[in-house]
């Protein structure tokens, strides 16, 4: 009973700082979108994709071992903050002198300072990693709440402050590199964690026992992920790359959050249980059913009122947009289904994880090489095939070493997919009353989807709310 009380409380802070945050987030998106032009986007999307795959290579075999491992001690923390930093100082002196080459390789001159400016949130990042580690571990998920609410408002009033002002491309920039030193030193001052002076090899290789392998697994699925800029950025203009980056990160951003809170709560629990083997499949399906039933709907209402966001919301200059943001979500409403490898990672189970990511950059990047030469739309619609791949095959390895069959996770998912296809085709019904695109009218057509989802949900009763009011119950009764 108190597991289901501590689940239920993770997911309430976990889910009220990613919707807090997402919300945050979209206004400044959209104040963003309707100061800045498509071309200012194209540039920083490309840096802030290496960036990102290059911040994976630096944390990825860290990250998971310091919530996992079971007994963590200060040589650990220390001697895994000096490498990261070790490292991190490497890839960006590589990256500073590289700059120059990857902005002619793009064909636009101002990449190159980008580039070494934004590469500074690899530094940074090491420091970052650590603490965030600290804070999921001991499952302070309301103290991360706070902190990256703070961090995000604060990027926000330099994102948009600095964009007003007329720094273009900066604005943007600057904003990421504020977010990081923000949080960096929020959670530094509520851990009071400072790395001491000492070093473990033998700490090291404990946790790249654990790590290596996994990091191998993460990295691909970053890459994977992240790796569409890089190549749509080669075939098409720098204003169809921040049409692409537009219409594929306002859902994407909303949906990530989701998954991150789902995926972060699920996988400390299941870590602490990872010996426990029925404990563990109970806690990996009530995380799949939940986080079906929070993902599908948003995935699918975006889909319904993409026209309309973007027309009314973001202005003209991102309607060719729409059709990228519609294929977008399609490919997002599968997200749900990612939480299963946070099961494999909390047991360990590196070579499974490894395949299954594997699988996925296979199918990602071989659909996206010849996709990319068709269209842009179906450049975008590679994601959903290589999404759809990367279900199956997970579902194979889950099927097998939890024996949490196939039909068990069709059954887990298929009332939140019943039900956010009912509420999409009743908000575009809606969306048909109106013979224009106003404001008004985008509000009525999500005022309608949510009021039609939540009445669903009453009246059919899915395994997602009859878990949520059983973990109220256990909470009143305690």
């Amino acid at each position: 009973m108190a597991e289901k009380r501590t689940t239920l409380n993770n997911f309430a802070y976990r889910i009220v700082e990613t919707f807090g945050i997402q919300a945050i987030q979209l206004i400044i998106s959209i104040v963003l979108a309707r100061l800045l032009i498509p071309e200012n986007y194209g540039v920083v999307a490309i840096a802030s994709t290496i960036v990102t795959i290059l911040t994976s290579v630096v944390q990825s075999s860290f990250n998971a071992p310091l919530v996992q491992k079971r007994e963590l001690t200060k040589i650990d923390l220390t001697s895994s903050f000096y490498v990261m930093l070790a490292i991190a100082g490497t890839l960006y002196f590589i990256l500073f002198a590289g700059a120059p080459t990857i902005a002619d390789v793009y064909g636009m001159p101002d990449l190159a300072l980008v580039i070494r400016v934004l590469g500074l949130v690899l530094i940074i990042g090491s420091w970052n990693s650590i603490q965030m580690a600290l804070v999921y571990r001991n499952l302070k998920f309301r103290a991360s709440m706070l902190i990256n609410m703070v961090g995000i408002i604060v990027q926000g009033i330099v994102g948009i402050g600095m964009a007003y002002k007329g720094f273009g491309v900066w604005s943007l920039v600057s904003s990421q590199i504020t977010y990081q030193i923000v949080i960096g030193i929020l959670y530094g001052i509520y851990n009071k964690w400072i790395p001491g002076i000492c070093f473990s090899i033998q700490s090291i290789k404990d946790i790249w026992k654990i790590g290596i392998p996994l990091c191998g697994a993460e990295l691909l699925t970053i890459v994977s992920s992240n790796v569409y800029p890089m190549i749509i950025g080669l075939r098409y203009t720098k204003a169809e790359l921040g049409l692409y980056q537009k219409g594929n990160s306002v859902p994407t951003t909303i949906v990530n959050g989701v998954v991150t809170a789902c995926s972060t709560v699920f996988f400390s629990m299941m870590s602490r249980v990872q010996d426990d083997h029925d404990n563990l499949k109970q806690l990996l399906r009530n995380g799949v059913a939940i986080t079906s039933y929070l993902i599908v709907p948003i995935a699918l209402g975006l889909l319904s009122i993409s026209k309309d966001f973007i027309t009314v919301v973001l202005g003209e200059n991102w309607l060719n947009a729409i059709p990228l943001m519609q294929i977008a979500c399609l490919t997002l409403s599968l997200y749900p289904l990612r939480i299963r490898t946070q099961a494999i990672k909390a047991i360990g189970k590196a070579n499974q994880s490894f395949f299954t990511n594997a699988a996925y950059a296979a199918s990602s990047n071989g659909l996206l090489l010849i996709f990319v030469f068709v269209s842009l739309r179906a450049a975008i619609f590679s994601m959903f095939l290589a999404e759809v791949v990367f279900a199956i095959t997970t579902g194979f390895y889950i099927s097998k070493d939890f024996g949490y069959t196939f039909d068990e996770q069709i059954r887990d998912v298929a009332s939140s997919y019943i039900s956010g296809a009912l509420m999409a085709v009743i908000a575009l019904c809606v969306g048909e009353m109106f013979s224009t695109i106003t404001l008004w009218s985008l509000l009525i057509k999500v005022l309608a989807g949510v009021v039609s989802y939540i009445l669903i949900s009453l009246i059919a009763k899915p395994k997602p709310v009859r878990l949520v009011l059983s973990y109220l119950r256990i909470g009143n009764r305690q």
